[in-house]
C-alpha cells in the first residue's frame, strides 16, 4: 500500500472510496499480508500487517487502482471482486477515510514475488493473524471473511477448481415472492434485493436450504 495514495485522503470527485486494499486467499484458507515500512514518513499503519494496496490516483476507477497497486506492489493480476468497504485514518491518526477492499484467490509462492514496497509479503491463517501486529482494518476484513467463507475461492492457475454450488429459495404466497434485501457489504448484489440464498457447505441442496 504505497504511502503515496492510500494514505493521502484526498479523494476525487466520485462515490467510490479512495483507498483500495486486495485480500488474496489460497485454497488453505491463508492470506497473503504485506508487512508495512516502520520507519518511513507519512505512512498510515507503519510497521504493520496488512494487505496489498493503495490509493486512486487522477480519474481512476476503485478497480482500475487496486489492478494498478497489486501489479505494482506484487506482480500479480487476478481477478477480483468487490468485497467490504472499511473505514480508516490518515497518517496523522486522525484524518477519516474509507477502502474499497476487493477480494481475489492465488497460490503461489509468497517469497517468489517481485515486492515493490514494504518489508515483506507472506501467507498467514487466519488464526495466526492474532500473534501478529496487525492492521485494525485489516484484521476486520479478515475476521469478515471468516464468517461468510462456506467454501475455498477457485484459485487461478492451480489445477484444483473446487465447485461452490448456490441455493435459492423461491416461496410465493398469493402472488407475492418473498425477498430479502442483500448487505450494503455483500460481495454480492449489494444493497440489492434477492431470493433467500446461500452456499452448499459438504451437504444437498435441500440441507444447505434448511439452514
Amino acid at each position: 500500500m504505497s504511502t503515496d495514495s492510500t494514505d493521502s485522503f484526498d479523494s476525487a470527485d466520485s462515490a467510490e472510496p479512495n483507498g483500495t486494499a486486495a485480500l488474496l486467499v489460497n485454497p488453505r484458507g491463508q492470506y497473503l499480508l504485506h508487512l508495512r515500512d516502520a520507519n518511513k514518513p507519512e505512512i498510515c499503519d507503519p510497521g504493520t500487517w496488512s494487505i496489498p494496496g493503495g490509493g486512486r490516483e487522477g480519474n481512476e476507477s476503485a478497480h482500475e487502482a487496486i489492478v494498478r497497486e497489486l501489479k505494482e506492489e506484487t506482480g500479480l493480476t487476478v481477478p477480483l471482486e468487490r468485497f467490504t468497504v472499511v473505514e480508516c485514518t490518515g497518517p496523522d491518526g486522525l484524518e477519516k477515510g474509507q477502502i474499497q477492499v476487493y477480494l481475489g484467490a492465488w497460490d503461489g509462492d509468497a517469497d517468489g514475488l517481485p515486492l515493490g514496497e514494504g518489508i515483506m509479503l507472506r501467507w498467514f491463517d487466519a488464526a495466526t493473524t492474532a500473534h501478529l501486529t496487525m492492521c485494525s482494518w485489516t484484521q476486520e476484513v479478515i475476521d469478515l471473511h471468516r464468517a461468510g467463507t462456506s467454501a475455498p475461492a477457485a484459485v487461478a492457475g492451480s489445477r484444483a477448481c473446487p465447485n461452490v454450488i448456490g441455493v435459492h429459495l423461491y416461496l410465493e404466497r398469493e402472488g407475492r415472492v418473498l425477498l430479502g434485501l442483500r448487505h450494503p457489504d455483500s460481495p454480492f448484489g449489494a444493497s440489492h434485493h434477492h431470493f433467500l440464498a446461500g452456499h452448499c457447505e459438504r451437504e444437498s441442496a435441500i440441507a444447505c436450504l434448511i439452514r
